[in-house]
């Protein structure tokens, strides 16, 4: 009996106050590369600010599992990018988010799975601009680390990649719209960020 009682000692240590959280609010800051690969050309380079807030609910009580919305700003630089000067915009990214509900050393691994979409506009160096639409599958991992002295606030480290489809919209010289044919291409874009989240 008393090895029993120890055992469940021993893992309740273990075990995360994450577990039980009802919801959280997030903030990163990082660094985001876009590696852009257009139809009948060379691939091409957008690199980085990326800034994130986000929101989680945990629907089901003590099943480490929460359904939020993450809102991103990205400003771009270019490279290898025809006359392209920079991109930015906003993405929005649903997103379901999982963890281990374990607290080693006050860090917990979490992991989320969402689909971004959104409208970025550029500029030319010519003079001209546009905007494109685009989406695809995104996958971060991360962890969090929670100071013994104040537990509601974790600080994070996470990574992420996506997966993205990008369609030209519209494209503007001298005010006027142009004709566009809508080709997409595709993306694989990754980030690295750091930031906090407070949640209960």
């Amino acid at each position: 009996m008393k090895s029993l009682l120890l055992s469940l000692l021993i893992v309740s240590g273990f075990v995360s106050q994450s577990a039980y959280g009802l919801f959280d609010v997030q903030l990163l800051a990082g660094y985001r590369l876009v590696d852009y690969k257009a139809p009948g050309s060379e691939n091409a380079e957008l690199s980085g600010l990326s800034v994130t807030g986000a929101f989680h609910l945990s629907p089901v009580p003590l099943l480490p599992v929460a359904i939020g919305l993450a809102v991103e700003y990205v400003d771009f630089d270019a490279k290898n990018f025809d006359n392209v000067e920079g991109s930015s915009g906003f993405v929005f990214i649903p997103e379901l988010m999982a963890w281990l509900p374990i607290d080693l050393l006050s860090v917990t691994p979490y992991a989320k799975l969402g689909y971004a979409f959104g409208s970025l506009s550029f500029d030319e160096k010519n003079g001209i601009e546009g905007s494109t639409d685009s989406s695809g599958v995104r996958l971060a991992v991360g962890i969090k680390w929670a100071p013994k002295f104040l537990p509601i606030l974790k600080f994070l480290l996470q990574g992420d990649y996506s997966f993205d489809k990008t369609e030209i919209l519209e494209i503007n010289s001298n005010s006027q719209s142009l004709l566009v044919d809508g080709d997409e291409s595709s993306s694989g874009n990754f980030s690295i960020a750091i930031g906090a989240e407070v949640g209960i």
